[in-house]
C-alpha cells in the first residue's frame, strides 16, 4: 500500500468531521441569527415606547406650563374682580338712596363674587392636579 492510499482514509474520516463541524455551525448560526431576530424586534419595541413615552412627558410639561399660566391669569382676573367689587361697594356709599343704581350695584357685586367663586374653582382644580403628579 502506498502513502496515497494509506492517507486517503483519514483525509475522507477528516472532511466527514469538517462537514459534520460546519453542519453544527450552521444550525448554531442558525440559532443566533433567530435570537438576533428576537432581540432586533425588542429593541424595536423599546424603542418605539421610549418615543412614545417621550412624547407623554412632553405634553405633561406643556400641561404643566399651561396650568401654571392659567394660575397667574387667575390670580390676576381675581385680583381685578376685588378691585371692581371695592369701587362698586365705595359707590353704592356715594350714590346715596337711588333704588334704581344701587340695585344695579348689587347685581355688579353679585356677578364679581360669582366670577371670584368660578376663579376660586379653578386654582382649587389646578391645585389638586399639581398634587396629583
Amino acid at each position: 500500500m502506498n502513502e496515497t492510499e494509506r492517507t486517503m482514509p483519514l483525509m475522507h474520516h477528516d472532511l466527514e468531521a469538517l462537514r459534520s463541524q460546519y453542519h453544527e455551525l450552521e444550525k448554531a448560526l442558525h440559532t443566533r441569527n433567530i435570537e438576533c431576530a428576537g432581540l432586533q424586534t425588542r429593541l424595536t419595541l423599546e424603542q418605539a415606547e421610549r418615543v412614545q413615552m417621550e412624547g407623554r412627558l412632553r405634553e405633561a410639561q406643556s400641561f404643566e406650563s399651561f396650568a401654571g399660566m392659567l394660575s397667574a391669569v387667575a390670580i390676576d382676573f381675581h385680583n381685578l374682580l376685588a378691585v371692581v367689587k371695592g369701587y362698586s361697594e365705595l359707590m353704592q356709599d356715594q350714590v346715596g338712596e337711588n333704588p334704581v343704581v344701587q340695585a344695579e350695584l348689587r347685581e355688579v357685586i353679585k356677578a364679581v363674587d360669582r366670577a371670584a367663586a368660578l376663579v376660586k374653582q379653578i386654582l382649587a382644580l389646578q391645585a389638586s392636579a399639581a398634587a396629583g403628579r
